[in-house]
Protein backbone atom coordinates (compact mmCIF):
# COMPACT_ATOMS: atom_id res chain seq x y z
CA UNK A 1 0.00 0.00 0.00
CA UNK A 2 1.50 3.57 -1.10
CA UNK A 3 1.92 6.32 1.89
CA UNK A 4 1.73 9.83 0.86
CA UNK A 5 5.33 10.14 1.33
CA UNK A 6 5.73 7.68 -1.32
CA UNK A 7 3.09 8.71 -3.69
CA UNK A 8 4.31 12.65 -3.36
CA UNK A 9 7.78 11.12 -5.44
CA UNK A 10 5.93 9.83 -8.16
CA UNK A 11 5.26 11.25 -11.26
CA UNK A 12 2.14 10.52 -13.26
CA UNK A 13 0.27 7.64 -11.30
CA UNK A 14 -2.81 6.04 -10.04
CA UNK A 15 -3.70 4.79 -7.26
CA UNK A 16 -6.83 2.36 -6.45
CA UNK A 17 -9.03 3.14 -3.71
CA UNK A 18 -11.53 0.91 -2.53
CA UNK A 19 -14.42 2.33 -0.37
CA UNK A 20 -13.89 2.90 2.98
CA UNK A 21 -10.34 2.50 2.61
CA UNK A 22 -8.96 5.98 3.93
CA UNK A 23 -8.31 7.74 0.56
CA UNK A 24 -9.73 11.17 1.38
CA UNK A 25 -6.64 11.17 4.36
CA UNK A 26 -4.39 9.93 2.12
CA UNK A 27 -5.51 12.97 -0.99
CA UNK A 28 -5.05 15.43 1.90
CA UNK A 29 -1.89 13.95 3.34
CA UNK A 30 -0.16 14.05 0.05
CA UNK A 31 -1.45 17.72 -1.28
CA UNK A 32 0.05 18.34 2.53
CA UNK A 33 3.45 17.55 1.54
CA UNK A 34 3.37 19.54 -1.67
CA UNK A 35 3.61 23.70 -1.73
CA UNK A 36 0.47 24.11 -3.94
CA UNK A 37 -1.70 21.83 -4.89
CA UNK A 38 -5.31 21.57 -6.87
CA UNK A 39 -7.23 18.91 -5.54
CA UNK A 40 -10.31 17.50 -8.13
CA UNK A 41 -13.37 15.98 -7.71
CA UNK A 42 -16.70 15.33 -9.24
CA UNK A 43 -19.42 17.07 -6.63
CA UNK A 44 -19.82 19.70 -4.34
CA UNK A 45 -20.03 17.37 -1.98
CA UNK A 46 -16.96 15.82 -2.96
CA UNK A 47 -15.48 19.13 -2.47
CA UNK A 48 -17.19 19.48 0.76
CA UNK A 49 -15.37 16.52 2.03
CA UNK A 50 -12.24 16.86 1.40
CA UNK A 51 -11.90 20.58 2.82
CA UNK A 52 -13.41 19.14 5.61
CA UNK A 53 -10.35 16.75 6.06
CA UNK A 54 -7.85 19.10 5.10
CA UNK A 55 -9.55 21.67 7.69
CA UNK A 56 -9.26 18.76 10.47
CA UNK A 57 -5.75 17.95 9.63
CA UNK A 58 -4.82 21.99 10.04
CA UNK A 59 -3.60 22.32 6.73
CA UNK A 60 -3.50 25.70 5.17
CA UNK A 61 -6.37 26.87 2.69
CA UNK A 62 -3.95 28.59 0.55
CA UNK A 63 -1.75 25.38 0.28
CA UNK A 64 -4.35 23.32 -1.47
CA UNK A 65 -7.37 24.64 -4.05
CA UNK A 66 -9.98 22.56 -3.84
CA UNK A 67 -12.49 22.42 -6.96
CA UNK A 68 -15.24 20.23 -8.95
CA UNK A 69 -13.56 19.40 -12.63
CA UNK A 70 -16.84 21.09 -13.77
CA UNK A 71 -15.26 24.36 -11.84
CA UNK A 72 -12.29 24.42 -12.83
CA UNK A 73 -12.85 24.22 -16.09
CA UNK A 74 -15.46 27.03 -16.43
CA UNK A 75 -12.82 29.29 -14.75
CA UNK A 76 -9.98 28.56 -16.82
CA UNK A 77 -12.30 28.29 -20.02
CA UNK A 78 -14.17 31.97 -19.06
CA UNK A 79 -10.37 33.21 -18.27
CA UNK A 80 -8.99 32.56 -21.65
CA UNK A 81 -12.30 32.41 -24.05
CA UNK A 82 -10.01 33.28 -27.29
CA UNK A 83 -8.59 29.78 -26.98
CA UNK A 84 -11.58 27.58 -25.03
CA UNK A 85 -14.25 29.07 -26.96
CA UNK A 86 -16.70 27.55 -23.80
CA UNK A 87 -20.68 27.95 -24.03
CA UNK A 88 -22.19 30.96 -22.73
CA UNK A 89 -23.24 30.91 -19.21
CA UNK A 90 -23.66 27.85 -17.40
CA UNK A 91 -24.14 24.76 -19.48
CA UNK A 92 -27.46 23.42 -19.82
CA UNK A 93 -26.76 20.14 -22.55
CA UNK A 94 -24.49 17.49 -22.66
CA UNK A 95 -23.01 18.91 -25.68
CA UNK A 96 -22.22 22.09 -23.85
CA UNK A 97 -20.71 20.62 -21.18
CA UNK A 98 -18.66 18.51 -23.93
CA UNK A 99 -17.72 21.62 -25.24
CA UNK A 100 -16.56 23.62 -21.76
CA UNK A 101 -14.36 20.19 -21.40
CA UNK A 102 -12.79 20.37 -25.07
CA UNK A 103 -12.41 24.01 -24.83
CA UNK A 104 -10.16 23.56 -21.48
CA UNK A 105 -8.51 20.67 -22.13
CA UNK A 106 -7.68 22.67 -26.21
CA UNK A 107 -6.69 26.05 -23.58
CA UNK A 108 -3.90 23.82 -21.78
CA UNK A 109 -2.02 23.85 -25.39
CA UNK A 110 -1.27 26.96 -25.19
CA UNK A 111 1.88 27.57 -23.96
CA UNK A 112 1.44 30.42 -21.71
CA UNK A 113 -1.58 28.57 -20.13
CA UNK A 114 0.47 26.09 -19.54
CA UNK A 115 2.97 28.66 -17.67
CA UNK A 116 -0.23 29.53 -15.56
CA UNK A 117 -0.91 26.34 -14.63
CA UNK A 118 2.76 24.89 -13.88
CA UNK A 119 3.50 28.51 -11.94
CA UNK A 120 0.27 28.09 -9.47
CA UNK A 121 0.46 24.34 -8.96
CA UNK A 122 3.12 21.88 -8.10
CA UNK A 123 1.09 18.59 -8.15
CA UNK A 124 -2.76 17.95 -9.11
CA UNK A 125 -4.70 15.18 -7.63
CA UNK A 126 -7.89 13.99 -9.18
CA UNK A 127 -10.49 11.68 -6.86
CA UNK A 128 -13.00 9.65 -8.12
CA UNK A 129 -11.63 9.04 -11.23
CA UNK A 130 -14.07 6.30 -12.11
CA UNK A 131 -16.68 8.87 -12.80
CA UNK A 132 -14.38 10.46 -15.55
CA UNK A 133 -15.77 10.15 -19.33
CA UNK A 134 -13.52 10.38 -21.88
CA UNK A 135 -13.02 14.80 -22.08
CA UNK A 136 -12.28 14.65 -18.56
CA UNK A 137 -9.90 12.22 -19.33
CA UNK A 138 -8.40 14.06 -21.91
CA UNK A 139 -8.23 17.32 -19.86
CA UNK A 140 -6.56 15.49 -16.96
CA UNK A 141 -4.12 13.48 -19.26
CA UNK A 142 -3.11 17.01 -20.76
CA UNK A 143 -2.55 19.03 -17.05
CA UNK A 144 -0.30 15.54 -16.39
CA UNK A 145 1.63 17.25 -18.88
CA UNK A 146 1.99 19.96 -17.13
CA UNK A 147 2.09 18.89 -14.04
CA UNK A 148 2.64 15.61 -12.12
CA UNK A 149 -0.81 14.08 -11.82
CA UNK A 150 -2.27 11.55 -9.23
CA UNK A 151 -5.34 10.09 -9.79
CA UNK A 152 -7.38 8.09 -7.26
CA UNK A 153 -10.67 5.69 -8.04
CA UNK A 154 -11.93 2.56 -7.90
CA UNK A 155 -13.52 0.66 -11.16
CA UNK A 156 -16.02 -0.66 -9.02
CA UNK A 157 -17.70 2.22 -7.49
CA UNK A 158 -18.75 3.83 -11.37
CA UNK A 159 -22.16 5.68 -10.49
CA UNK A 160 -21.69 7.74 -14.08
CA UNK A 161 -21.58 5.24 -16.55
CA UNK A 162 -25.22 6.74 -18.07
CA UNK A 163 -23.04 9.89 -18.50
CA UNK A 164 -20.50 8.13 -20.71
CA UNK A 165 -18.06 7.28 -17.59
CA UNK A 166 -17.16 3.91 -19.36
CA UNK A 167 -13.12 4.46 -19.27
CA UNK A 168 -11.07 0.91 -19.52
CA UNK A 169 -8.78 1.05 -16.61
CA UNK A 170 -5.72 -1.24 -18.42
CA UNK A 171 -6.64 0.17 -22.23
CA UNK A 172 -6.85 4.06 -21.66
CA UNK A 173 -6.35 4.85 -18.07
CA UNK A 174 -3.29 3.35 -16.80
CA UNK A 175 -1.00 4.10 -20.37
CA UNK A 176 -1.04 7.12 -18.66
CA UNK A 177 -1.53 7.07 -15.15
CA UNK A 178 0.66 3.75 -14.23
CA UNK A 179 -0.67 1.92 -11.05
CA UNK A 180 1.14 2.99 -8.08
CA UNK A 181 -0.73 0.37 -5.68
CA UNK A 182 -4.04 -0.28 -4.63
CA UNK A 183 -5.28 1.32 -0.92
CA UNK A 184 -5.63 -2.45 1.71
CA UNK A 185 -6.71 -1.29 4.46
CA UNK A 186 -10.91 -0.68 5.16
CA UNK A 187 -11.00 1.78 8.01
CA UNK A 188 -14.49 2.00 7.85
CA UNK A 189 -15.34 -1.16 8.03
CA UNK A 190 -12.89 -2.37 10.93
CA UNK A 191 -15.53 -2.23 13.61
CA UNK A 192 -19.04 -2.42 12.10
CA UNK A 193 -18.25 -4.98 9.09
CA UNK A 194 -14.85 -6.57 8.49
CA UNK A 195 -15.37 -9.08 6.44
CA UNK A 196 -17.52 -6.67 4.01
CA UNK A 197 -14.04 -4.56 3.91
CA UNK A 198 -12.43 -7.75 3.31
CA UNK A 199 -14.24 -8.49 0.54
CA UNK A 200 -13.81 -4.95 -0.36
CA UNK A 201 -10.54 -4.94 -0.39
CA UNK A 202 -10.44 -8.74 -2.54
CA UNK A 203 -11.87 -7.66 -5.36
CA UNK A 204 -9.85 -4.37 -5.92
CA UNK A 205 -6.67 -6.43 -6.16
CA UNK A 206 -8.59 -8.74 -8.12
Amino acid sequence: MPNAAELIGLGNAAVVAPAGHGKTEIIANVAALGRRALILTHTHAGVHAIRSRLKRLGIPHAQVAVDTIAGWCMRYAHAFPGVAQPPDGMPQTGEQWNQLYRGAAWALRVQAIREVVASSYDRILIDEYQDCHGLQHELAVALSSIVPTLIFGDPMQGIFEFAGATLSWDGEIHPGFPLAGTLETPHRWAGKNPELGQWIARRARS
